[in-house]
């Protein structure tokens, strides 16, 4: 059975599938979830991706683009003061959705069995974006 930190990530992902929630969002929440932090700087990163085997630069690549890439429908916040943020390219929204599927199978796995040989996942792993 999946445990709520699971589920929740799924959840999350599904809804977007779905259309019932923005990519940036969805992306976010996943990651904030995954890391079990809302506070998500490098130390937490760090801890993070030797626990689960993902190099440190998914998860910061996750946070850049869910924080500051997407049009008003796909973005989580609003852009700064005066400014405004590039819409998601075609690319980069593949790659969301690759590594959440991705962390969402590495972390069910590991909440089954923390002694499980994981292969450390990289950038090259996934598309070039």
């Amino acid at each position: 059975k999946a445990t709520s930190k699971v589920k929740t990530i799924f959840d999350r992902y599904r809804d977007y599938l779905r259309g019932r929630e923005k990519l940036g969002q969805m992306a976010y929440t996943c990651l904030t979830e995954f890391c079990g932090s809302d506070k998500i700087g490098n130390k937490i990163r760090k801890e993070i991706g030797e626990r689960y085997k993902v190099e440190e630069n998914i998860l910061k690549k996750l946070g850049e683009l869910s924080s500051t890439r997407g049009n008003a429908g796909e973005r989580r916040k609003a852009p700064p003061k005066g400014g405004n943020y590039q819409p998601f390219t075609s690319n980069e929204k593949e790659w969301i959705k690759l590594v959440i599927k991705e962390l969402i199978i590495r972390l069910g796995k590991y909440e089954w069995d923390p002694n499980t040989p994981f292969k450390k996942l990289t950038m090259n792993d996934f598309p070039q974006i």
